[in-house]
């Protein structure tokens, strides 16, 4: 059996993962699971609109997802201040930032000056 380790991972996606509506989800999903037998502990950053979906054992913070209606620029930009907002206090702690597509990102070259503890994987 394998030691518990005291890293930190965070997972964040613009995709919803519950309920589940595309490929990205269930990527996202796999991830957090492998990461969870490897003994890490997750944090996950994402939409939910269904709370029975949710994994045991794993921080979830939810946030909106991005809308396509009017501008996906716009939408993007605000989609990333939300989410700096939820993941700035988890930073101090997270050894890796897994973020599923650029749009889950944008902001991380920035961070890096500050946080340079973490370590960033963009799937």
């Amino acid at each position: 059996m394998k030691a518990k380790t005291d890293k930190t991972v965070i997972v964040t996606t613009h995709d919803p993962l519950w309920p589940v509506k595309g490929g990205g989800a269930l990527r996202t999903l796999a991830v957090i699971q492998e990461l969870q037998k490897r003994f890490f502990k997750v944090a996950v950053i994402a939409s939910c609109e269904d709370k029975a979906g949710k994994l045991k054992g794993v921080l979830y913070l939810t946030l909106p997802p991005p809308r396509k209606e009017r501008s996906q620029i716009l939408s993007a930009v605000k989609f990333n201040f939300r989410l700096l907002r939820r993941v700035w206090p988890l930073l101090g702690q997270a050894d890796i930032l897994f973020a599923h597509n650029t749009i889950a990102c944008i902001w991380v070259p920035l961070l890096k000056r500050w946080f340079k503890r973490f370590k960033f994987v963009l799937d």
